[in-house]
């Protein structure tokens, strides 16, 4: 029997060594090209691995951003105030919160008129209608027409189910009726 220490390894090393081996084995292929050149390309395990461990640090970035970078956040937009100014940057009127100046704006984008294609207009006239007005139209347009769809397709499939029901006993019928005909004659 050979004695490891004879051949200058100890258990350790033999342990390590075989661990390597296994994992590149399991992490890698050799590829040869044309020239027979070979190379070591990641394997299919190793390309899974990789791609488990990026999700979980994403998840884990996530995480940690909604637990500590959110709350920070929401304080900072808190307490940020937005401040006009003419064009020469001096301060114009009173400071207002970032908050409401966003709301302020949506409100805006919404009470905007528009034309029927949703582009924005000057005023008011007719036919024109608020961004909201006209978003709601579209959505209820497109419900609508979904629907309508929808009953017309239920429809078209209970007429063509009724139509073969009743050509089937036309069928059945006629064929009655042409074997009567046929037994009298003979």
């Amino acid at each position: 029997m050979i004695d490891l220490k004879e051949l200058g390894l100890d258990t350790e090393q033999l342990q390590q060594m075989v661990v390597e081996r296994i994992t590149q084995q399991l992490l890698y292929y050799i590829s040869v090209d044309d020239d027979d050149y070979g190379h070591h390309l990641d394997s299919k395990f190793s390309e899974s691995l990789r791609k488990q461990i990026k999700e979980r640090a994403d998840r884990r970035v996530d995480e940690i951003a909604a637990e500590r970078l959110e709350p920070v956040m929401r304080e900072q937009l808190d307490k940020l105030e937005i401040q006009k100014t003419n064009q020469f940057g001096e301060a114009k009127g009173e400071p207002i919160p970032f908050v409401e100046y966003v709301a302020k704006r949506a409100e805006e984008y919404m009470q905007q008129p528009v034309d029927y294609k949703g582009n924005p207009a000057e005023s008011l006239r007719q036919g024109e209608s608020t961004r909201l007005a006209y978003l709601v139209d579209v959505h209820l347009g497109k419900t609508i027409h979904e629907g309508i769809q929808g009953a017309a397709s239920d429809i078209s499939a209970e007429i063509a189910k009724s139509v073969n029901t009743m050509v089937k006993a036309q069928l059945a019928d006629l064929q009655q009726t042409i074997q009567v005909e046929l037994k009298r004659k003979r």
